[in-house]
């Protein structure tokens, strides 16, 4: 099962505006050219225009293998749930087929029938808390690479200087003519074109690539060191952290 059929959106609300404000003085990563020590913003008179970056985010974490791994075994629980409802209604089926055959005054219908009625009131509480078990994993599991992601974006960015990232998606073109589509497929196109951030992004700022590159090696734990969250500077006289606004 794909991310993307699973999480359609990222939770970049105000990246349409920061877009608007960045793209016209944005410079692609490609573009950084080496420059000698003694050329500087200050030595120039040239304000150097902050460098903007675009990312897949499904297809990143699509080929992230800690998610292939974890989403199998989600897939692979889904599957054995499914079994087991499956052999629960077939079961049922028969006992319903039994009770079919039994004469309206058959002692043993009335205890069938009850029989019956407490199966099927059986099957859909396991199929809720089946569900309830595999949405909470879900959730688990995608915060966990979502994190993971984070961190290995901001490592790809930091090295190909890069101030500022955005999430793209692209939207391929649809195979069908809009007039035979079903309602609910127009729909569907309709909003994912509205919740697109990114329209247009050179190849040239697409660090897809890398950041699927560097989440091919493994991650540094979530409790390493160099994942902790940054401590707050303490204030130039000592009296404790900065506190900021």
């Amino acid at each position: 099962m794909s991310i993307a059929a699973i999480v359609k959106s990222f939770p970049f609300t105000s990246a349409l505006s920061a877009l608007t404000l960045t793209a016209a003085m944005a410079r692609p990563v490609a573009a950084q050219a080496a420059k000698p020590a003694s050329h500087s913003p200050q030595n120039s008179g040239v304000v150097q225009a902050p460098v903007v970056g675009v990312i897949d985010v499904a297809k990143a974490i699509d080929q992230y293998p800690v998610y292939i791994k974890l989403r199998t075994g989600v897939d692979a629980k889904f599957a054995k749930y499914q079994e087991q409802l499956k052999t629960q209604s077939s079961q049922l089926q028969e006992l319903q087929v039994s009770i079919q055959l039994m004469g309206e005054g058959v002692p043993e219908r009335a205890e069938a029938e009850h029989q019956y009625k407490m199966g099927l009131q059986t099957r859909d509480f396991r199929r809720k808390y089946f569900n309830d078990l595999l949405a909470a994993e879900e959730l688990r599991m995608m915060l966990e690479v979502y994190e993971d992601l984070d961190f290995a974006v901001a490592k790809v960015a930091k090295k190909n200087s890069v101030s500022l990232v955005l999430p793209k998606r692209d939207i391929p073109l649809s195979q069908m003519p809009i007039a035979d589509m079903q309602n609910r497929e127009v729909q569907g196109r309709v909003e994912v074109f509205q919740r697109r951030t990114v329209w247009f992004a050179a190849t040239e700022i697409d660090i897809t690539g890398d950041v699927i590159k560097y989440m091919m090696t493994p991650l540094p734990a979530r409790t390493s060191p160099e994942r902790a969250p940054a401590q707050p500077k303490p204030s130039a006289n000592g009296a404790g952290p900065i506190k900021k606004d």
